[in-house]
């Protein structure tokens, strides 16, 4: 379980404190530092073992340091991740800045994120958290909006594809900022939103909105940083769920399982550097326990949580799921729900891998050097994560489509791959990987 709370919370605690969250099942935090430096934020960073951390600017590095926190939690089996906000409340029509204004990226985002990042590796933190979520902007006559998301921002003035673009670049930009301060990072990302997922099955049904996150350019950002090969990990924690399921009377097998399985087949088809991004980037729900400010955000029974872990735990990938700490560590009793926070139980949750199936290969005429278009089916009970096919030297993955069916499963994915033409008859392997790490392979000749 990873706790998502204020970096306040976390540099402040105790080893007793740090035993006692172990010990509920803890094994990370996300220390939210807010606004970076030079967009809005109070706290600066720096990658210099030899900076001397004077002055206000540096208060927080030079506190995480001086507590040693992140020795401490890691001499406990506890990851720490640095977090921050992908907000920029001096710009109110972009996330950070107008996505075209050069001057504004190469001066300002990517020196903030890369010194962020610098310092998170020199502090010895697990890797990066992101905060995609847009918070409350103040205009320039002290009107509040917010900046989106949306390839149609206030201001904008290029065409959906020459956006789209930019925003692709400086994905890649931002993620080459940071594998140059922090190689191998990994990344815990809040805030995410995809066309095709559950998320948007929920717009659908509960608020008519029919194509809910299509003008949304967060997968053109992820596009280009996946783009960029050597980070870790990229864990994507599922706000969707924090209190339910969001759509009255569907269970949460289905919830989890049609999320999982859209947002993965969208992946598929729009990352472009699937074959490498497949195994790095996790889907893993997130969890909100204590109370909010609304009555749909109340606490819910400690039964419910329980049977809301119990799935969560079931459905978390690569072995992690969130926890969002809404009034910090301590502005909650979570003493009686830490009994569903035990993670003891080392049974393997699934045990039914994929089932795959390839069609019968296109006919090929004698000669033919033209790529081959192969498909076929998968099932699994919980999601179809990647399908990956092997031809000799060459691989790849399959591009893969799932139709939201609210069912508890098991799911049907369709796929397709196009594969070189053989020069004489070869044999294809195709694997289908599930969420859960089972595989399944088959195999077929193609060529004449």
């Amino acid at each position: 379980m990873i706790v998502w709370t204020g970096v306040g919370d976390v540099i402040s605690m105790s080893d007793a404190q740090l035993d006692t969250w172990k010990a509920r099942g803890v094994g990370g935090f996300v220390l939210q530092t807010e606004f970076l430096h030079d967009m809005g934020g109070q706290y600066e960073f720096t990658g210099d073992p030899a900076a001397s951390l004077n002055g206000a600017a540096f208060n927080l590095q030079r506190y995480i340091r001086q507590s040693n926190i992140v020795a401490r939690a890691k001499a406990r089996g506890i990851s720490l991740y640095l977090g921050f906000y992908v907000t920029n409340p001096l710009n109110t029509q972009t996330p950070l800045e107008e996505w075209f204004d050069n001057a504004a990226w190469n001066n300002t985002a990517l020196p903030d994120i890369q010194n962020l990042a610098a310092a998170a590796r020199l502090l010895g933190f697990a890797g990066l958290a992101i905060d995609q979520e847009i918070y409350s902007q103040q205009g320039p006559h002290r009107q509040v909006y917010s900046a989106t998301w949306s390839y149609h921002y206030p201001g904008a003035t290029r065409s959906e594809a020459q956006t789209r673009g930019e925003v692709r670049l400086r994905g890649q930009q931002v993620m080459q900022a940071i594998l140059g301060a922090f190689p191998g990072v990994a990344i815990v990302v809040y805030g995410a939103y995809f066309p095709g997922t559950w998320s948007a099955t929920v717009q659908k049904v509960e608020n008519g909105i029919a194509d809910a996150y299509q003008d949304s350019t967060q997968i053109n950002l992820w596009d280009g940083m996946t783009s960029v090969d050597g980070y870790g990990s990229i864990v994507f924690l599922d706000a969707e769920f924090y209190k339910g399921t969001l759509v009255p009377g569907v269970p949460w097998a289905t919830a989890l399982g049609e999320e999982d399985n859209g947002m993965f087949a969208y992946f598929s088809r729009e990352l472009s550097n699937w074959s490498y991004a497949a195994d790095r980037v996790a889907n893993t729900p997130f969890a909100w326990i204590d109370n909010g400010g609304t009555k749909f955000e109340a606490a819910h029974s400690p039964n419910d949580v329980a049977q809301q872990l119990a799935y969560f735990r079931s459905w978390a990938m690569d072995g992690s799921f969130g926890l969002y700490a809404h009034r910090g560590l301590n502005g909650f009793d979570y003493s009686p729900y830490t009994s569903s926070f035990d993670v003891s139980d080392t049974a393997p949750v699934d045990t039914t891998p994929p089932i795959l199936q390839i069609s019968d290969p296109p006919q090929m005429s004698e000669g033919n050097t033209a790529p081959v278009t192969i498909s076929g089916t998968a099932v699994d009970d919980f999601a179809v994560r990647v399908i990956r096919w092997q031809e000799g030297a060459a691989s790849g993955t399959a591009r893969v489509n799932f139709d939201q069916v609210m069912s508890p499963g098991p799911y049907t994915v369709t796929w397709t791959a196009t594969v070189p033409a053989p020069a004489a008859p070869e044999e294809l392997t195709v694997t289908a990987e599930a969420t859960t790490g089972l595989r399944t392979t088959a195999s077929v000749e193609i060529g004449s």
